[in-house]
């Protein structure tokens, strides 16, 4: 009886030990179905949430606009020009400009010490800000000996100048702009807006 009362002890704690084991390894289930569940939830609300921005962020990217790039230049003494413009590209929008010599390309094949003490080309850029922008410019000697009397004042917005921002809104290269101001570049495969006129040094 007693080899019996033995076993039977035995038997029991066995049995004992397998339900908490069971009851454990349920519990361990139920966590891990749970973490599951709330991280699938998690990450459905995380898509409902982006998907609008992304759906935004497709359509701006896929707007093609004609953009407005309007200026008038002046010089106003010594070596010193203003510039003043206005346009729809975003505020932040790099705008770059370019005073040179009426007839500076005609002289490309001339001595390059020649052309470095009689051609004046020198340039600046400024940023977009409500729709506006306005630059003064000043030359040094070297840059702007002004030799000549009428100089070309060229005004452009380069898309791979871009911050990352403006680039979604007009394409990277460009691919977004239209209107009367576009210009396709000569050297790479990119689209960019540029204007120009003549303007007179004062007297």
């Amino acid at each position: 009886m007693d080899k019996i009362d033995a076993d039977n002890q035995i038997t029991q704690k066995i049995n004992k030990k397998k339900k908490l084991f069971y009851i454990i390894g349920g519990i361990v289930i139920l966590i891990i179905i749970i973490v599951i569940i709330s991280s699938a939830g998690e990450d459905k609300e995380s898509e409902i949430i982006q998907s609008p921005q992304q759906e935004t962020k497709e359509k701006i990217q896929s707007e093609i606009k004609e953009y407005n790039l309007q200026f008038t230049a002046e010089h106003i003494s010594n070596r010193t020009f203003r510039v003043i413009g206005t346009t729809d590209l975003p505020n932040g929008s790099k705008i770059h400009i370019t005073i040179y010599d009426e007839d500076y390309f005609n002289y490309d094949d001339a001595n390059p010490e020649w052309r470095f003490e009689n051609l004046t080309y020198f340039g600046e850029s400024t940023a977009v800000v409500g729709e506006k922008f306005d630059k003064t410019l000043t030359a040094s000697e070297m840059e702007a000996p002004l030799k000549s009397d009428k100089y070309e004042v060229e005004v452009s917005f380069n898309p791979r100048a871009q911050a990352t921002n403006i680039k979604d809104i007009v394409g990277a290269d460009g691919e977004y702009l239209a209107g009367e101001f576009i210009k396709y570049s000569d050297v790479d495969d990119f689209v960019m807006l540029e204007t120009s006129k003549l303007i007179e040094l004062k007297k």
